[in-house]
């Protein structure tokens, strides 16, 4: 096992992109993880499935302590920080080339910042978030941690955006307005209005269709 580079722990179509941006940017890929035992001992993506999570330790010891989730699920990218955070790793940020990231943005550890995206002056986006292929995160906005915002998302400025939720691929959100936390927003959905935590909303213009029950966040 290298002890240089970023490990990649989720080695799915995901990772491949998460890789593909860390290469593009410079920076080194030591291999992957992954818990499915499959997996295990392979070749993805040219680079070594080194195991799951039993294998942590061991990298850590031989000094492999940078490391991205690139896992699309929000709640599993949870779970996983805070087990890598107890055992002392640290989160790279992964930014394709080609995103265009304002000066005064700010980016939280373990977010992966994918091709031609925009992140606009002024917003600040949470910890191992997602910003997907082309997405816009105008001016002002607050995104929360473990949010994926998808390919080709428009969040309008001032936009707020709570911990957890799912924006899905062409959803535009118009200017000054709140997602809650935990929420999903349905692709092509055009958000008009707050969206209350837990809620699942759909449609031109969006509505809510469903609302997560207490306890299930």
């Amino acid at each position: 096992m290298s002890s240089l580079g970023v490990i990649i722990y989720g080695a799915s179509g995901h990772g491949k992109v998460v890789a593909d941006a860390l290469i593009r940017s410079g920076r080194v890929v030591a291999g992957f993880l992954d818990d499915n035992a499959v997996l295990h001992g392979r070749e993805f993506f040219g680079y070594s499935v080194f195991g799951g999570r039993e294998k942590l330790a061991e990298l850590f010891h031989e000094n492999c302590r940078e490391i991205i989730i690139a896992i699309g699920k929000n709640a599993a990218r949870r779970e996983l920080a805070e087990l890598l955070t107890a055992q002392g790793f640290e989160f790279a940020i992964a930014t394709h080339p080609s995103a265009v990231i304002a000066q005064s943005a700010v980016i939280g550890a373990g977010t992966f910042i994918a091709a031609t995206a925009v992140v606009n002056p002024d917003a600040r986006v949470g910890e191992h978030c997602i910003i997907n292929t082309g997405a816009i995160v105008e001016h002002d906005n607050v995104i929360g941690s473990f949010v994926h915002i998808a390919p080709g998302v428009n969040l309008g400025g001032r936009v707020i955006v709570g911990e957890g939720t799912d924006i899905f691929t062409n959803a535009t959100v118009i200017p000054d307005v709140t997602i809650g936390k935990n929420c999903v927003i349905g692709a092509g959905a055009v958000v008009l209005k707050v969206a209350p935590d837990g809620v699942t909303m759909v449609g031109n213009p969006a509505r809510v269709i469903s609302k997560r029950r207490a306890g299930h966040d």
